[in-house]
């Protein structure tokens, strides 16, 4: 197990070191005039080259060549570029080399805090390390990685969910797949919450320090802790859209006014545009910020170059093969194609049962307008109005929580500042005797707390892990209900299958396998009719098979002569396999 996990982050210490050899040498190929003011931090340099790495993926399956050379020649590029680099920087500017002198030069209390984050990073290292089972990934995240890693090329796949959304993120999916690794897109969709934390260290202290920086990021990592273990793209998206608002930053406060950080926060963006169609409303909120500061021509040129490169695709493809730039969200103005109003309308609905009001520590922002120092800053001010307008669309369009996940590095960064400013208020920190001991004291405590809390989920995490098939196997069994079902149907293969109930496995099932709430095969059209009028249906459309989770749709085997028309072919607790009887 140990070799297992050693060797998947190795492997992900190597795609991160090409990441920031991309990264830095894009920095370096922006002409001089613009890189003056460019000095971007570690974390920042590695998300800009993943994003190259994402790109360059994008065009490797647009062209039909996904395959393990060309992705290795990307990565022996980046890494090749990080040598170069590496070896040509100052070696007090190196990463480690700093990373021990900022150990040296650090307080008590700036330890505690890093100790803190640290331990708050490592409980979710073996999280990521389990085969894939969350719903999202093994229902079409992963299926549609799968599709294009197999095929080498991007492809619609319509008995998927969701066939025309933007994947920007799940293409480094495709690329571990290609590899035949499904456990390295949960390091990728993790190494995303690490990036962000790391990222928000880094944005944050400037402005308050390494203490609270420490803490934010530490904050970040346990409002997200449930995100590790799979292989969705919501953190990936908060990775990128947090990086632009960084570089965004940057140029705002340019004396020069380099469109050079423009052109970064918008190609950052871009990548999220082309990850998640929610980020439509972000980019809504960047353009108008853009246009209060800067209304040269130019500037909108480069802003709009930028940020169409690494998602133009998606939404260009979908305007001509449908109609609809974002399919199936602009059904009701462009057309509907394998969507209909129903179903547009029940994923909203869906939505928002689900929603919930926002993680409480957020509640406390708009107390940050009584301190006339927080209100007056620029930064501040900045960051209010962008997570004013994000929890507003937020709200509007869906309140799901983990749709707000883009907005939270600055909501943390907001509320941590204003803690600091009410600890300085106090004056808490003039740093009596009774105050540095009972504060050591706490410290203490929390960092006991937490490293009990880590160890407790390391070791609670590192139980997924399953290093051999056989281990692998005897986990799914015990978390996908029906895997026996879907491992019989990959040993005797079936002919055409509609599946009822089993959405939350398609990963696993026999490809293709139609069925799903929304789309051609809608459950609805299916699910109500009678035994003889389902088989006169599915028959019609040339199915062979049909497999019920009976337990999520009790009745459909019970129906009078269900019997006469389909055939048992074999069972799992309540997932059950029939073959449709020909007529």
């Amino acid at each position: 197990m140990v070799a297992f996990a050693l060797a998947h982050y190795a492997a992900l210490v190597l795609v991160l070191f090409a990441c920031w050899g991309l990264g830095r040498t894009a920095f370096r190929l922006i002409p001089s005039h613009g890189r003056a003011s460019l000095q971007p931090e570690t974390a920042l340099v590695i998300t800009v080259g993943l994003g190259l790495v994402i790109c360059l993926l994008q065009w490797l399956a647009i062209a039909g060549h996904l395959r393990r050379g060309p992705i290795l020649v990307i990565l022996a590029l980046g890494a090749g570029l990080a040598v170069f680099q590496w070896l040509a920087a100052d070696r007090k500017t190196r990463l480690l080399h700093a990373l021990r002198r900022g150990w040296r030069q650090a307080t008590g209390l700036e330890r505690f805090a890093l100790a803190t984050l640290f331990l708050a990073v490592v409980s979710t290292l073996t999280a990521p390390l389990g085969p894939p089972v969350g719903w999202d990934e093994v229902m079409y995240h992963l299926p549609h990685a799968r599709q294009w890693a197999e095929s080498g090329h991007l492809e619609v796949t319509p008995w998927l969910r969701y066939p025309w959304f933007p994947y920007n993120y799940d293409l480094l999916y495709a690329a571990s797949l290609v590899f035949g690794q499904d456990v390295f897109p949960h390091l990728m969709h993790a190494c995303a919450g690490w990036l962000t934390a790391w990222l928000i260290f880094e944005a944050g202290r400037p402005h308050l320090g390494r203490t609270a920086a420490a803490f934010a990021a530490c904050i970040w990592v346990l409002l997200v802790h449930g995100e590790f273990d799979n292989a969705t793209i919501d953190m990936g998206v908060t990775l990128f859209v947090f990086a632009a608002c960084v570089a965004f930053q940057q140029w705002r406060i340019d004396e020069n006014r380099s469109r050079a950080w423009l052109a970064v926060s918008a190609f950052l963006l871009g990548v999220a545009l082309g990850a998640k169609y929610q980020t439509l409303a972000t980019a809504g909120f960047f353009g108008l910020a853009v246009l209060w500061r800067d209304r040269r021509p130019a500037s909108w040129a480069v802003a709009a170059v930028a940020l169409a490169v690494p998602c133009i695709y998606w939404y260009a493809r979908n305007a001509v093969l449908t109609g609809d730039p974002f399919n199936p969200v602009g059904g009701r103005i462009f057309g509907f194609s394998d969507w209909n109003a129903g179903d547009l309308q029940g994923q909203f609905e869906d939505l928002r049962s689900q929603a919930t009001w926002p993680p409480a520590f957020f509640w406390i922002i708009p107390l940050v307008l009584l301190f006339k120092r927080l209100r007056s800053n620029p930064v501040v001010q900045g960051a209010m109005v962008f997570c004013a307008y994000s929890i507003a669309t937020w709200a509007l369009s869906s309140g799901l929580p983990r749709y707000l996940m883009p907005a939270y590095p600055v909501l943390i960064l907001l509320s941590v500042a204003l803690l600091r400013e009410v600890w300085l208020s106090s004056g808490a920190s003039n740093h009596s005797l009774w105050t540095t001991r009972a504060s050591h004291v706490a410290a203490y405590l929390v960092l006991l707390g937490l490293a009990w809390g880590a160890a407790k989920d390391f070791g609670r995490d590192s139980r997924h892990i399953a290093a051999t098939p056989q281990a692998r196997e005897a986990y799914l069994e015990q978390r996908i209900p029906g895997y026996g079902v879907l491992r019989y149907m990959q040993q005797h293969p079936q002919g055409k299958t509609y599946q009822l109930g089993v959405e939350y496995a398609i990963y696993y099932a026999p490809r293709p396998i139609w069925g799903d709430w929304f789309g051609p095969s809608r459950y609805r059209d299916f699910a109500n009719l009678g035994a003889e009028d389902l088989h006169q249906a599915l028959s019609r459309q040339g199915f062979d098979a049909l497999i019920v989770n009976t337990k999520r749709f009790p009745g459909v085997t019970d129906k009078p002569g269900f019997g006469d028309r389909f055939e048992r072919v074999f069972a799992q607790g309540p997932v059950h396999l029939f073959r449709i009887k020909k007529q």
